[in-house]
């Protein structure tokens, strides 16, 4: 099976689009390549064939995704409204058929596995959900960053790990095609940011690494568990994790960083 996971918003043609940011500036744009590296992982590890893109311009995306040809399309994606807004939703451009489907199965995983208000399936003309042309493509608003509480939530890897996992039983339920957690989770290649001051450069080797998951120490400076089980993990900044495949790209100064990075990045 091919499938096209797209993480919402991110680099454009020129400049960036972060999505919308929530209430201590956590960007959509990173919560979903965190979500969807993880997905991307887990579903290669059950055999797919995947493509990751994470494109700010809409149609760009649409392009890459027709010219792969996939089984199926998902577009990941954070709410945004008023502080009071909550829940999960899920998007397909019409009724019926294996969109709708695809939709339903994904917003009931998500619902159960997170226990967040159930908004439920909806349609819409969406860009990524109408030029999308000959397979079935769903959208999934995973909580609301512009609540404080969803926007905690999507702070914590584990969080993130349980979101994607669900999100994979359902894509994968809706496909007929069998789906198992397992040790082959583990991400093949992480990136580790001293601080999110280090995003930008963090984004860089990302895309350079094949779109990989993306984590920040914590405020003690320890390491997410996710990101220390990864076959090869990039540090940006700070010191040295221990990891036994790890590429140190660290300095004394910021700038003593950047230089390094831009190096490694060639």
């Amino acid at each position: 099976m091919k499938a096209v996971i797209n993480f919402g918003h991110g680099p454009m043609n020129k400049g960036y689009d972060p999505g919308a940011i929530g209430a201590t500036g956590l960007q959509e744009a990173t919560e979903t390549r965190e979500v969807g590296a993880k997905v991307v992982q887990k579903l290669k590890a059950n055999g797919w064939e995947v493509l990751a893109i994470q494109d700010g311009d809409l149609e760009d995306i649409t392009n890459q995704a027709n010219t792969f040809k996939p089984d199926a399309f998902l577009s990941i994606h954070t709410n945004s409204f008023v502080p009071e807004a909550h829940g999960i939703e899920t998007y397909a451009l019409a009724p019926g058929g294996t969109g709708e489907k695809i939709a339903r199965e994904i917003q009931k995983e998500l619902v159960t596995t997170t226990g967040l208000t159930d908004r439920g399936v909806k349609f819409a003309n969406y860009w990524v959900l109408r030029k999308t042309i000959g397979y079935p493509a769903v959208l999934t608003e995973i909580a609301f960053i512009s609540n404080p509480s969803e926007e905690a939530l999507m702070k914590q890897d584990s969080w993130d790990d349980k979101v994607a996992s669900a999100i994979c039983r359902g894509f994968s339920r809706a496909l007929n095609v069998t789906y198992k957690e397992g040790e082959s989770d583990v991400l093949d290649v992480a990136v580790l940011l001293f601080t999110k001051e280090d995003y930008w450069s963090g984004a860089d080797v990302a895309a350079k690494e094949g779109n990989c998951a993306v984590f920040v120490r914590y405020a003690d400076r320890s390491v997410p568990k996710d990101a220390m089980s990864a076959k090869k993990l990039v540090v940006i900044g700070g010191a040295t994790t221990g990891h036994p495949n790890e590429v140190l790209l660290s300095g004394k100064t910021k700038y003593d960083t950047a230089q390094a990075v831009a190096k490694y990045l060639g």
